[in-house]
């Protein structure tokens, strides 16, 4: 892991809470669109543990099927910017998490670790 590396433990957590609502919610009447979200959720869930465990380029293609099933799956779109700027594409990195941003959640934690990230893609911004 890079040196710059943390975490996102709210946004993790709340990407597992959301599997497990929208899980349930699958059960509970027609089906539409949710189940390919749900799967993209959990790819999501799959991309965010690869990069944790060091897996980069498993992290990538776990990402971007991820996005592929649902482009506004904001937690995949953050994992997959933190991936890019691991990768050393920091122009993509900051276009992912832009996008990021539209589609995460409101909460203050996630929006502190989404920043986090961009001060780290845009170092200079943060001083």
């Amino acid at each position: 892991m890079p040196a710059d590396w943390q975490s996102f433990p709210r946004s993790s957590a709340a990407l597992r809470s959301e599997i497990s609502r929208r899980k349930e919610a699958l059960a509970t009447g027609p089906i539409g669109n949710r189940g390919v979200e749900l799967a993209s959720l959990r790819l999501a869930a799959t991309g965010a543990d690869l990069a944790t465990s060091g897996s980069v380029e498993g992290a990538r293609e776990a990402l971007e099927r991820a996005v592929s099933l649902d482009a506004a799956n904001g937690y995949a779109l953050l994992w997959l910017a933190w991936v890019e700027h691991v990768r050393r594409d920091d122009q993509k990195a900051a276009q992912l998490a832009a996008e990021a941003s539209r589609h995460l959640p409101s909460d203050p934690a996630i929006r502190a670790e989404l920043e986090g990230l961009i001060s780290a893609i845009h170092p200079a911004r943060g001083t």
